[in-house]
């Protein structure tokens, strides 16, 4: 499970310890959507089909209502969404350039997932997520 990166530069005043994220792991089968808190404890996990298939609107729909349900249940707006997945990652843009697993090419998936849920979003790699904790 993807944990919070860090909260500098999300725009939080918060104490830390009062600070939450949600965390998404996007793989090619399965997707994991979880509600992370400040220690980068997963307090709530979603877990729902890719979908890769039904394309990237679909599987980017499919992740903004997981997020829609943690948020119903969460009582505070967290600091924002951090999302790893396989593939070539321009984390500075939240572009995905090739998800070989998703069967994606050039998806402002950052950008998308940020129109859908009002919430700042950063996308990387998993594999360098998943180092960063």
């Amino acid at each position: 499970m993807l944990g919070i990166w860090d909260f500098q530069g999300w725009g939080c005043s918060v104490p830390a310890k009062s600070r939450w994220a949600i965390g998404i792991d996007l793989g090619g089968t399965k997707t994991i959507v979880g509600q992370v808190d400040g220690q980068g404890k997963v307090r709530r996990k979603l877990l729902l089909p890719t979908n890769a298939p039904k394309g990237p609107a679909s599987v980017k729909q499919a992740i903004a209502n997981a997020v829609q349900t943690l948020l119903k249940d969460a009582g505070s707006l967290p600091a924002g969404i951090g999302v790893g997945v396989a593939g070539q990652v321009d984390a500075q843009k939240g572009a995905v350039f090739f998800a070989p697993n998703l069967g994606w090419r050039d998806e402002p998936l950052g950008e998308d997932l940020a129109k859908a849920t009002g919430l700042p979003v950063r996308v990387e790699n998993d594999v360098r997520a998943a180092t960063r904790g």
